[in-house]
């Protein structure tokens, strides 16, 4: 367990148009943030404070082919690989992290999955707004593409960097206001194409598909690779929100502003109660960038006969479609819960080990029956100095890797086995743990004796407040057994 370590290195960035103050001992991280973000001077407000720190006797390991990331409340938590983790609060605008050499060196791991997530996950709170679209520039604005999952914008927005657009984005475009307008930015990252774009692109055909962040099987491509340009933001002039349709022409349909605002709202991150107040921050990006033209495209055919449909309609070059109103309301799906922030955790209950009472709230009758055999009951007039909330993954492999994790200032986490982990805010007074589902309760003891451990040291080490249970847990005990 590393406790407080020293950062002596020190850079300030701007993450999408937000300040971050990255700090750390290894001036890799330091270059591949900096390679990534546009480096600034030291002054001006900062939106979000990153930590550090590697780790110089971790092995060096494979990192996951696809990481893991679980959230409850304002903490979320990233495992990259064995010896690569961070802990976000995002309450406090603050991020820890233990990465080994290996990965701290590995820049293009960083450039293309570490900071990409890293800002997905703290943009709420740090004046960013991520939304899922496509971005180019072209003729001294922003080319926006939005639309359902598998409509073809990433295809679509290849061919236009073919044509000698410039690259921003092809999957998440990053928002955030710059005086009375609002910037698009995006990252170096490379482009996400399904396997059978080789069909339309036979350039593509010396790619390997692999495993992307998503679990989907895809190409990454960088656009400079082609001979593509990147810039780095714009400001929005057109939202082009596409729906393909086989058979059809090009039929574009004008979008009011409102139209257009109520769809990226439905695509918004779904915030916890505690966050809840950067929402309004968001919602006002987001209204600001309504202000563009939008257009509802229904279109079929290939990404360059589509292409072609819209640089003439751009360009204003004939023959054009016919323009109406908006024929039909646009809906969009809500993005699933991928952190399992908001899993129902029905069961609650007082303990008390080592002088502490804490409260446990849990979706696992196992997890309550073994937390009874290795602590005791506590009344309820001891009020808990932590509120622990422990969730099962079915799918997670049963391991027992040694325990390592890290602690810098009231932020703690200790990973346990594969995937397992407690992490916890010390002044709020809250924890969180996901562990993998076990078939006996002999496998699970000792790992939730080690994560009880832990907690109990941070608790002797630092003053927690008396926190009030989790919102959403019902005042219950577990069912007898």
């Amino acid at each position: 367990m590393i406790r407080n370590p020293e950062l002596s290195l020190h850079g300030t960035f701007s993450a999408a148009g937000s300040r971050w103050s990255v700090r750390s001992n290894c001036l890799d991280v330091l270059q591949a943030v900096a390679e990534t973000f546009p480096s600034l001077n030291r002054h001006g407000r900062v939106n979000l404070n990153v930590d550090i720190y590697v780790d110089a006797t971790a092995g060096a390991q494979p990192v996951w082919s696809v990481p893991q990331f679980r959230g409850r409340d304002h903490l979320v938590f990233a495992d990259y690989g064995p010896n690569d983790c961070m802990l976000a609060d995002l309450r406090a605008a603050h991020v820890i992290g233990r990465f080994s050499p290996s990965t701290a060196q590995n820049g293009k791991y960083w450039k293309r999955v570490v900071l990409p997530i890293l800002l997905g996950v703290a943009g709420p709170v740090a004046g960013v707004t991520a939304l899922h679209c496509a971005c180019l520039h072209y003729k001294g604005e922003g080319l926006l593409i939005t639309g359902e999952s598998g409509a073809g914008k990433s295809t679509l927005a290849f061919e236009l960097t073919r044509r000698g657009l410039d690259f921003i984005s092809d999957d998440w475009t990053y928002f955030s206001p710059a005086a009375a307008e609002v910037l698009a930015w995006g990252l170096p990252t490379n482009i996400k194409l399904l396997p059978d774009s080789v069909a339309h692109f036979p350039e593509l055909n010396r790619y390997v598909p692999g495993i992307h962040l998503n679990g989907e099987l895809a190409l990454e491509v960088d656009p400079e690779e082609l001979g593509a340009k990147r810039s780095l933001s714009t400001r929005p002039g057109r939202i082009f929100v596409l729906d393909r349709k086989p058979g059809l022409g090009f039929e574009v349909s004008r979008l009011a502003a409102r139209e257009i605002f109520a769809y990226f709202q439905q695509s918004l991150e779904k915030l916890p109660a505690c966050l809840m107040e950067n929402r309004e921050a968001q919602l006002a990006t987001i209204r600001a960038l309504s202000r563009a033209e939008c257009w509802h495209v229904r279109c079929g055919g290939t990404p360059q006969e589509i292409a072609t449909r819209m640089l003439q309609f751009c360009d204003h070059v004939s023959p054009r479609p016919s323009v109406t109103a908006s024929p039909l309301r646009l809906t969009r799906r809500e993005w699933p819960d991928m952190l399992r922030r908001f899993v129902t955790l029905p069961l609650v209950r007082l303990f008390s080990s080592g002088g502490y009472s804490f409260q446990v709230a849990t979706d696992s009758e196992q997890v309550m029956r073994a937390l009874r055999r290795i602590t005791k009951p506590a009344t309820i007039s001891s009020p808990p100095a932590i509120s622990w909330t422990i969730q099962e993954e079915r799918r997670w492999p049963v391991s027992l890797a040694p325990a390592s994790g890290l602690t810098s200032g009231g932020l703690s986490f200790l990973t346990v086995g594969q995937h397992a982990f407690v992490a916890c805010d010390g002044h709020a007074g809250r924890a969180m743990s996901f562990i993998a589902a076990t078939n006996s309760d002999r496998e699970l003891e000792p790992v939730l004796r080690t994560m009880l451990s832990h907690l109990l040291h941070e608790s002797a080490t630092s003053t927690l407040p008396i926190s009030s249970p989790p919102a959403q847990a019902a005042q219950s005990d577990v069912p007898a057994s």
